[in-house]
């Protein structure tokens, strides 16, 4: 493979909380073999899981409710408000698919700070002057706004609706996958009425062949997967980080990804500024930190 040694789709949603626990375990993948990997997101743009199919009205408390019977399985932060109805995610799948056009790194960031805005802060961003808000600090202020022009551009609500459609054109393993439970592979119906991936579900492609990871996954079965595909890579694999090294890389970390990544017994550096969440502390950079306007925090850290 000329470009990488392996390639990796990856469908998911910004809004949806099996995405969100699974970054701990995506974020190592990426650390450990990211220099040799073409990382693909495709996103959904979906109702979030909890809402679809309920017959009840979509309240901020129902959402809440799916919201932390997901977080009793992954362990990731969930919020314990939420300031209104998220009624589906496709105006984030915009704003995060034009900041990946720009650059694969700032695709990564925005996408997680889409994320950390509902799931941490209990946050629903409806208008560009809310998401902006929410994703300060990432670009200037007027690049920012550049970019949330391009998210409403013709060009860009073109591309996302290919990712859409994609997403609701599950391949044959996983609409035959056997799995039970909350978390399952299987492809799942569809706020429209069809099928499609569920989330989420990664597809790798290498010397090896394809196989694919769909659902709440171990983060073994994810590097599993990757060496099947691509089996001289099992000693490409980079040293975990320390956990400043992570904290570094990636801007903010949970405990379960500070375990994940660092080991269990990592604890965050001295200088890590603290958020408190109802599911945890959310630890920042100083730089990170300051970008988000939380100054005071990391001066006193």
């Amino acid at each position: 493979m000329p470009a990488a040694d392996v390639e990796i789709t990856e469908y998911t949603d910004p809004a949806c909380a099996w995405c969100w626990g699974s970054e701990a375990k995506l974020r190592r993948l990426r650390w450990r073999f990211g220099h040799r990997l073409d990382w693909r997101v495709v996103l959904a743009g979906v109702v979030p899981e909890s809402a679809s199919g309920r017959a009840a009205p979509l309240t901020p408390g129902s959402q809440i409710e799916g919201f932390r019977r997901i977080a009793g399985h992954t362990s990731m932060p969930s919020p314990s408000v939420l300031d209104r109805v998220l009624p589906e995610s496709r105006t984030l799948c915009r704003v995060a698919l034009a900041a990946f056009g720009r650059a694969p790194e700032l695709g990564h960031e925005v996408l997680r700070r889409l994320r950390e805005t509902i799931f941490v802060f209990g946050k629903v961003s409806h208008s560009n002057e809310e998401i902006h808000a929410s994703l300060r600090g990432i670009l200037g202020d007027a690049d920012l706004w550049r970019l949330l022009v391009r998210a409403d551009s013709p060009e860009v609500a073109s591309l996302a609706e290919q990712g859409f459609a994609a997403v609701r054109q599950p391949i044959p393993e996983v609409l035959e996958l056997v799995e039970i439970g909350e978390g399952s592979g299987r492809a799942v119906l569809d706020d429209a009425g069809g099928a499609r991936f569920a989330l989420p579900t990664l597809l790798l492609r290498g010397p090896g062949g394809l196989r694919t990871v769909a659902g709440w996954k171990t983060a073994e079965t994810y590097e599993r997967a990757l060496l099947e595909v691509a089996p001289h890579l099992e000693h490409a694999r980079r040293p975990d980080p320390s956990p400043a090294e992570a904290l570094v890389r990636f801007g903010s970390l949970t405990e379960p990804e500070l375990e994940t990544l660092c080991g269990a017994s990592a604890r965050p550096p001295q200088d890590a500024v603290p958020v408190a969440t109802p599911g945890g502390p959310l630890w920042l950079d100083v730089r990170e930190a300051r970008q988000r306007g939380l100054a005071s925090r990391a001066q006193g850290a």
